[in-house]
């Protein structure tokens, strides 16, 4: 059974693979030159900067420095991380998976722990990131929460779409693997109080379930996955998230 279960997981990647570039972000360096070229001039002032600069900077710089550091990164740090409005793949908090972007809570449990280095790697590519991952092999279980960044002419793709791509994309990868497989058509289904478009996926007549739930917030493609031996389970794992901003 688990190399039969390790083998329908290996296929989950393809959920990933709809996004196109990705956006390179541009590093900015450009403001330490001007301060190494005006510190290396020492022939404007000879006799006006030991006056000037001695008299300003002890008094400015001891002055500023120690109330703003101290004073700003304190408050800054816990509002970002708490931001609803900021894309986060979220965090792990004493066995307690928060996302207020996704708006997402998740606690986790002795029967279903949280995944391996190596198992969030298998969700993850250029435009994907997986926030949450919680798997037990023998029991034949996987739940994945996975953040997709579109861009380009797949910006406008709607959660439906996503969820139809998906899943035609899983059945002829199924097939290809001699594992017959059958998904719904997409339904509207509730997760955290927020609605997604969902698909259920039925493999090798009833030996296994998966749902694929989908929902679209700025630019993103919020995917959750839930994989079990029976139905009642994978709505079961789906029913246990809860809003993280309520």
């Amino acid at each position: 059974m688990k190399k039969y279960f390790v083998l329908l997981l290996a296929a989950l990647l393809v959920l990933s693979a709809f996004a196109g570039c990705n956006s390179n972000s541009d590093s900015k360096k450009t403001g330490d030159a001007p301060k190494q070229t005006q510190s290396g001039a020492p022939t404007e002032a000879p006799t006006d900067e030991p006056t000037a600069v001695p008299t300003e900077a002890p008094t400015d710089e001891p002055t500023a420095v120690p109330t703003e550091a101290p004073t700003d990164e304190p408050t800054a740090v816990p509002t970002e991380a708490a931001d609803p409005t900021v894309y986060t793949k979220g965090r792990i908090e004493n066995g307690v998976y928060i996302n207020e972007w996704a708006d997402l809570r998740y606690v986790l449990t002795a029967k279903l722990p949280e995944g391996t280095r190596e198992e969030y790697m298998t969700y993850e590519n250029a435009e994907t990131e997986c926030g949450l991952l919680c798997s037990d092999m023998n029991a034949g279980r996987q739940l994945a929460v996975t953040f997709e960044k579109l861009s380009g002419e797949n910006s406008a793709i709607t959660a439906s779409e996503y969820i139809e791509i998906a899943s035609s994309s899983m059945e002829t990868l199924y097939k290809a693997l001699n594992i017959t497989v059958n998904c719904s058509k997409p339904f509207d289904y509730t997760i955290g109080g927020r609605e997604y478009t969902a698909a259920s996926c039925v493999l090798n007549d009833g030996a296994v379930y998966q749902y694929y739930c989908a929902r679209k917030v700025d630019g993103y493609v919020i995917v959750i996955i839930v994989t079990a031996l029976d139905e009642e389970t994978v709505k079961s794992d789906l029913s246990a998230f809860t809003s993280a901003n309520t």
